[in-house]
């Protein structure tokens, strides 16, 4: 947060202070994830277990709560300062995903006339976007999704609508689910919306499945009523918002989406929810259109934590600890919010990965072309979206008009540096980016006009500041004559209008006809900045990243050579080993890696992640007992080796699951090295074929210098627990890892459990009851030699443990 200011005090004479109370506690109940605000005009106040909050997050004590009241209903109070009131709303709405609400006073000083004036929550910024961007470009995207259940043909169905007020666009999308919800939960991570919508009353709702999804995905839950949901009005509301081509009719019912029953009464609970009627200025200004699961890899909220690929807002810290802030070296806000959205949407087409890597290949064999777009001419482009919305909501100033005149100027240089490309991808650069900036440019030649005629382009540095009028008794007479002369001019120039026949607004609506040209262009430049990103982070990496060959679908084969994680390598004292990754269906399809624990098993598997059918298991059956958690990982195991036969990757200090590879041929076992000395365990990250041959866990603990008792019963205990299952394998013919050898063992081992088990099974038959104790030492040595002249080299081995 920004410096904590001076506090103010908060000066109420006794009759403001019991009107304020009286109207506070009849003010109904809210969550805790709400704060409400009270503008006094120069300052801010918070009151109740919001001052508290306010007290200990922004000024880090208690000490400058107030209280109101007296005896037990006295309430806390703080006061805000502008600056403060503007620090706390960013931290709230976009990190701790809170929502705001700001009430003033309609009554003046003396009455106590409260209402909401302006609210915000994660996912609707719109009249909360001058104080948190101020001037500056918004590198967040925002988005408000609905959810509504339902059912056809006894199959649970969900209707998600999303809203996105800042883009003016809907998405509708309509799917059948689990009980898990993870068709759900993949919408939920490919759109990454900021805030979930739920009706009331719902039994799945109940069930606390829904919001176990909408927790995990870091969604900010608002519970509406059931009737928002209705279909009722939603094509009438539609009509009014939609965009419509020209020549086509403005009519919502005929469109496609309209027929996802379930998404549009969600759609519908977004649009109240929103307020979007409200506003004239969203009339004629929205699209809608259909998002399919299907056109995006599914990634739930456990893989995006699993992979880094996103950072932890709340914990910040190093950019490099994620994906998207080791690829983030983007120089414009919609770059950022363009990869951002890249991140999350990996793509599945294989034409479209290829343009992407032609572009970023262009970009890496081309230098000075990098360079130049990097560090000069997209630092100078402005957010098109921020400023096309502003002119949309006729907000925008002289400044914003000449922020976008002063872009278009400098577009032609970007454009020819472009153009001196000469390598194989010159003619992907000129269609994706060169031709259609061109054409735009073309569209915004008017506009260039009406600046240059209209502004004194000689004058635009120097801002105009305005004083408080109630600063001095001189000004505040200067001010009501200058509302008074600004009364006058309009009413001139509405006459003016009219003896002309033109519109008054004409220059204002010329400036609102550029929007859908900023709007494209401002695609155009996230597209570039975000693959130059790429070309950059991949030049600049430590080893430089390499161009993947990339295989159809069905083909069966990833095979990986020194792949590395590309956060760990960047982070500093790390020297990362590099390692190999092969998978061939059914060949080797289930790798089993084992190894001391911080060896790098989960490193290794992090950065063997594909966006093929991969499964990625780490260390499962670890948080149960050992009897049951291996139970549950060999079963899983056997299951996705031998049923589903998808590639799969499994971390286990499970080192008996290893025994998987002896029945399922597809089964291959890599281990993590480490080299242990007297007095040093030293991890080698190298990954290697077969398994690991012993466990550091008591060398570790004498590393960390336990008590030498503590060692000395552990070295006992696992003495004594030792696993009686391995065979001895020194001169029996049975050393090595191919697969004769691997099935032999499988023949000797199961062999000599019925031995065993036909031993016990004479030994519970003996007449122990009749029996002497000299006949019944005599039967057991007979049986005992019998078990020995089979020679098993499984039986021979748990004899000599026991003696």
């Amino acid at each position: 947060m920004a410096e904590v200011q001076p506090k103010q005090e908060l000066q109420l004479d006794s009759f403001q202070e019991q009107g304020f109370l009286s109207y506070y506690r009849h003010l109904p109940e809210k969550s805790s994830t709400t704060l409400r605000v009270f503008d006094r005009t120069d300052y801010y106040t918070v009151h109740g277990e919001d001052a508290v909050f306010v007290a200990k997050e922004v000024f880090k004590t208690t000490g400058v709560i107030k209280y109101l009241g007296s005896g037990d209903r006295k309430v806390e109070s703080a006061v805000l300062s502008k600056l403060n009131f503007e620090s706390l709303v960013r931290d709230l709405l976009l990190v701790r995903q809170y929502r705001v609400e700001v009430y003033k006073n309609k009554g003046g000083a003396k009455n106590n006339e409260w209402s909401i004036g302006y609210k915000a929550s994660p996912g609707n910024l719109t009249q909360f976007e001058d104080i948190l961007f101020g001037n500056n470009d918004m590198s967040v995207s925002v988005g408000v999704i609905a959810v509504k259940l339902g059912s056809d043909a006894g199959q649970r169905v969900v209707g998600v609508g999303y809203a996105d007020a800042t883009l003016r666009k809907f998405m509708v999308s309509e799917f059948t689910d689990n009980d898990q919800f993870s068709n759900l939960e993949a919408l939920i991570v490919q759109l990454g919306p900021k805030e979930c919508l739920l009706g009331t009353g719902d039994s799945a709702i109940e069930n606390g499945k829904l919001k176990q999804v909408l927790d995990r995905s870091g969604l900010l839950v608002t519970e509406r009523k059931k009737s928002d949901f209705s279909t009722k009005d939603t094509v009438q509301d539609l009509n009014r918002l939609l965009k419509f081509k020209k020549g086509e009719q403005d009519n919502s019912a005929a469109l496609p989406e309209t027929e996802k029953s379930h998404a549009i009464g969600a759609l519908a609970a977004v649009i109240k929810y929103l307020e979007l009627l409200s506003d004239e200025g969203n009339f004629g200004q929205f699209s809608i259109s259909s998002f399919e699961l299907g056109q995006y890899m599914r990634l739930d909220a456990a893989a995006v934590r699993a992979l880094n690929l996103l950072p932890n807002t709340v914990e910040g810290g190093n950019r490099n600890h994620s994906i998207l802030g080791l690829l983030n070296r983007c120089r414009t806000a919609q770059g950022q919010r363009l990869l951002g959205q890249w991140v999350k949407q990996p793509l599945v087409d294989l034409n479209k990965i290829e343009e992407r890597l032609n572009v970023v290949e262009a970009m890496i064999d081309d230098t000075e072309l990098r360079q130049t777009l990097q560090e000069d001419q997209l630092r100078k482009i402005p957010d098109f979206q921020r400023l096309a919305k502003k002119f949309q909501r006729k907000k925008a100033t002289l400044q914003d008009c000449y922020r976008v005149y002063q872009a278009i100027e400098k577009m032609p240089y970007l454009l020819e540096t472009l153009e001196c490309h000469e390598g194989p991808n010159k003619h992907l650069l000129m269609e994706l980016f060169t031709n259609p900036a061109k054409e735009l440019l073309m569209d915004f030649a008017k506009f260039q006009e009406m600046v240059e005629t209209t502004m004194d382009l000689a004058q635009v540095e120097n801002h105009e500041f305005v004083i408080k009028a109630d600063f001095d008794e001189g000004l505040a007479a200067l001010r009501e004559k200058i509302d008074s002369l600004e009364d006058d001019i309009k009413s001139q120039m509405n006459k003016v209008a009219r003896d002309l026949g033109i519109e008054p607004n004409k220059v204002l609506k010329l400036e609102t006809g550029y929007v859908e040209p900023m709007l494209l262009m401002n695609d155009l430049i996230a597209q570039l900045d975000v693959l130059v990103s790429f070309a950059h982070v991949s030049a600049s990496a430590p080893i430089a990243y390499i161009r993947p060959k990339l295989l159809s679908k069905g083909s069966g084969k990833i095979d990986l050579k020194e792949a590395r994680h590309p956060c760990l390598e960047m982070q500093d004292d790390v020297a990362y080993i590099p390692n190999d990754v092969v998978f061939e269906k059914d060949k080797q399809m289930f790798h089993i890696i084992t190894g001391p624990n911080m060896g790098g098993k989960s490193t290794y598997i992090r950065s063997s992640s594909s966006e093929n059918s991969l499964i990625i298991i780490d260390e499962l059956g670890r948080g149960t007992s050992t009897y049951d958690g291996f139970g549950l990982a060999w079963a899983i195991s056997e299951f996705i080796a031998t049923k589903i036969k998808a590639f799969c990757l499994f971390a286990t200090h499970f080192h008996e699951l290893t025994a998987l590879s002896d029945e399922v041929t597809t089964v291959n076992n890599l281990h993590v090295t480490a080299l242990t000395t007297n007095d040093t365990l030293t991890l080698l990250y190298r990954v290697k074929p077969g398994v690991c041959d012993q466990s550091f866990g008591i060398h570790v603990a004498e590393l960390a210098h336990f008590p030498k008792n503590v060692i000395d019963f552990a070295k006992k205990k696992a003495s004594e627990l030792e696993d009686f299952q391995s065979i001895s394998l020194t001169g029996t013919g049975l050393e090595g890892n191919d697969e004769p050898a691997v099935k032999k063992r499988k023949v000797v081992k199961e062999e000599g459990e019925e031995i065993i088990e036909e031993f016990l099974k004479k030994v519970k038959a003996l007449p122990i009851d009749s029996m002497s104790e000299g006949d019944l030492t005599k039967e057991l040595n007979k049986l005992k030699d019998n078990v020995k002249s089979k020679n098993n080299p499984y039986v021979n081995d748990v004899l000599a443990r026991g003696q």
